[in-house]
C-alpha cells in the first residue's frame, strides 16, 4: 500500500519539516510560493494599478527514482503580483 512503508513515512516527515521551515521564515502566497517581507530576494517593483511584483521562490523535496533512498531538492525562482 502506498504511503505506509517506513521510507514513505520518513519522506513525508522530511517534506513537512522542509515546508514548515519555509513558512516560518517567509510569506506564503498561493499554495507553494514563498516571498520575503524584507525583500531579501530583491526589490519589488510597482506595476501600476496598486499592484507590485514580488520576487520569491518555490521549493519542494522529492524522492529520486533511479537510486534508493535519494532525494532531490527543487528550488525555482517565482514572481507574483501583490495588491498594495
Amino acid at each position: 500500500m502506498i504511503g505506509t512503508s517506513p521510507q514513505n513515512n520518513s519522506f513525508k516527515m522530511l517534506e513537512v519539516l522542509f515546508q514548515h521551515n519555509m513558512t516560518v521564515r517567509y510569506e506564503r502566497i498561493g499554495r507553494d510560493r514563498m516571498f520575503s517581507a524584507e525583500k531579501v530576494f530583491g526589490d519589488s517593483f510597482d506595476i501600476g494599478g496598486g499592484k507590485e511584483a514580488l520576487i520569491g521562490f518555490f521549493g519542494s523535496l522529492r524522492p529520486v527514482g533511479w537510486k534508493e533512498n535519494t532525494m532531490l531538492l527543487n528550488v525555482d525562482g517565482k514572481y507574483s503580483v501583490k495588491v498594495i
